[in-house]
């Protein structure tokens, strides 16, 4: 007979509302049609968003037809009460990866292309940009456009081959934009060499791979933060991460992320294997183990560093994935803290003890600006199925007054089902709470009032809401079985329940007084 232990506790089911203001939608692409679910958005500090997306379509907006049947990318402008501004359409092979706004309202929009595209705006100069490798996007560009859509500068960047003895395809791409103060800060992704000006030139490194009758090189990520003035003219390398000459095969830069406050740059990084990191303190090498044993297993861990004071190296226990989830969505600055955000597989690089559930989880970490220390860190401990079928996604990580919000999602790897959305919030104190009622989300772009929305499908649908969040949490009585499946909030599994707390008891969360 099964012995049951009666407990008293708390259900915490978190019904987290922002207060819909308005929603609108942009056609822009024929049924069937490819939709970037990458594209991104911005929303500057007086509430004006600007959307991307890819198009095949005329766009119908601010009561004029934008572009033809080209394919192409779009940014579109509502102001911050939801009235259309304007569209303009990028035409050619192009993807829209980055975008962000200065303290002026200038508008900075970074992108992939291929063969020939035509970068344009309302008014100004079109620009001609070309990649001589016509079949896939691995060369890349940055604009920059006024408030009203004038067109101000234009650069494009290809890669090359670092080494004769390379045969795979070589690209670059930008990541993430960041304005602070005069200068744009700008994360360049590239496995070629590549020549942002005369005066500075990215060198990407590789991996020699010794097959016994044949040596094969292997193109690997390099990372580069570069400055720039406005205008994109006088480029500085801020910091580099790349391998190490002679690195293992298992070397490798799963994700890397940065932010800038007042000069101030931060960047982190997950990785395995032999790193380097250039800045202008030096280079230091940043080393993570692998066994010779022959089980595969590796360490896979954590870089943290405010450039050119001081970088620190988080190593987690050895682990035999691939780090296919050991993904940064969201690295922001809020009170001195670093609040870096993604999914990880295995344990936790800034919470060893911490493991996913499944194939990988949600995390939030807080750590102390200046000292590179971690306060905590906290994973949502969601068990999304089958590790061969599912796994989470972070699309969006937001900053409110109280909680960091995350945007998260159970994605079918076959495609054979939608994603099913999940929202957590993480107060300041590191308690994560899952929403009750989660909004779905591909992109999202906020400032200190408003919080927009957005999903792609065959139509972009944007949402507007008021930043302010407001949370209430249902209570109910729940009974602890002795085989329930108990983990505590930092994603550890327990045998049993010895401390008042919150834990998570067959995937919900518990508050056991």
């Amino acid at each position: 007979m099964r012995k049951f232990l009666l407990l008293i506790a708390v259900a915490l089911f978190s019904t987290a509302t922002y207060a819909q203001l308005w929603s609108k939608s942009i056609s822009a692409v024929a049924e069937g049609d490819a939709v970037s679910l990458n594209s991104p958005a911005a929303m500057d500090k007086d509430g004006n968003l600007y959307v991307t997306g890819t198009k095949t379509l005329p766009i119908e907006f601010a009561g004029n037809e934008v572009g033809g049947e080209d394919t192409g990318a779009y940014i579109a402008k509502y102001n911050a009460e939801g009235v259309e501004q304007y569209a303009i359409e990028l035409i050619g092979s192009i993807d829209i990866t980055a975008i962000t706004t200065d303290a002026e309202n200038n508008l900075y929009v970074a992108g992939s292309f291929a063969g020939g595209a035509m970068i344009q705006g309302v008014t100004g100069d079109p620009k001609t940009i070309s990649n001589t490798e016509m079949d896939s996007k691995t060369a890349a560009f940055i604009a920059k456009y006024s408030a009203e859509g004038e067109l101000l500068a234009v650069k494009s960047y290809v890669a090359a081959l670092p080494s004769e003895d390379i045969w795979d395809l070589v690209s670059v791409s930008i990541e993430k934009i960041v304005a602070d103060g005069s200068k744009v800060y700008v994360e360049f992704d590239y496995t070629g060499n590549v020549a942002v000006e005369e005066n500075l030139s990215l060198s990407a490194k590789y991996i020699s791979v010794d097959f016994g009758f044949m040596i094969y090189c292997m193109v690997v990520n390099n990372v580069s933060v570069i400055s720039f003035d406005s205008d994109f003219t006088n480029p500085t390398e801020i910091a580099t991460l790349t391998v190490a000459d002679n690195a293992g095969q298992a070397t490798k830069l799963f994700s890397t992320n940065f932010t800038v406050e007042n000069g101030n740059v931060y960047v982190a990084a997950l990785a395995t294997g032999d790193i380097v990191m250039t800045t202008s303190a030096g280079t230091e090498a940043l080393n993570f183990t692998t066994t010779d044993d022959g089980t595969g297993n590796m360490e896979e861990g954590a870089i943290l560093a405010k450039v050119g004071e001081k970088t620190v190296k988080l190593s987690n226990e050895l682990f035999a994935g691939y780090g296919y989830y050991n993904v940064i969505s969201g690295m922001e600055l809020k009170n001195g803290k670093l609040y870096i955000a993604g999914t990880f597989e295995g344990s936790l690089a800034f919470a060893n003890e911490t493991v996913a559930v499944g194939a990988s989880d949600a995390f939030v970490a807080s750590v102390d600006a200046n000292e590179l220390t971690v306060d905590w860190a906290v994973a949502n401990a969601n068990d999304e199925g089958a590790t061969n079928q599912y796994y989470e996604a972070v699309s969006a990580v937001v900053l409110g007054n109280e909680s960091v919000t995350v945007f998260d999602a159970v994605v079918d790897m076959n495609n054979n089902e939608a994603p099913v959305a999940k929202n957590y919030t993480v107060s300041y104190e590191g308690v994560i709470t899952e929403t009750e009622e989660a909004i779905a989300a591909t992109a999202v772009a906020y400032n200190a009032n408003n919080i927009a929305v957005i999903n792609y499908t065959n139509e972009t649908i944007v949402t507007m809401y008021d930043s302010a969040l407001t949370t209430t949490a249902i209570e109910s009585v729940v009974a602890e079985a002795e085989n329930n499946v108990i983990y505590d909030i930092t994603g550890r599994r327990v045998e049993k329940i010895t401390n008042a707390g919150i834990y998570i008891i067959n995937g919900n969360k518990v508050l056991v007084k």
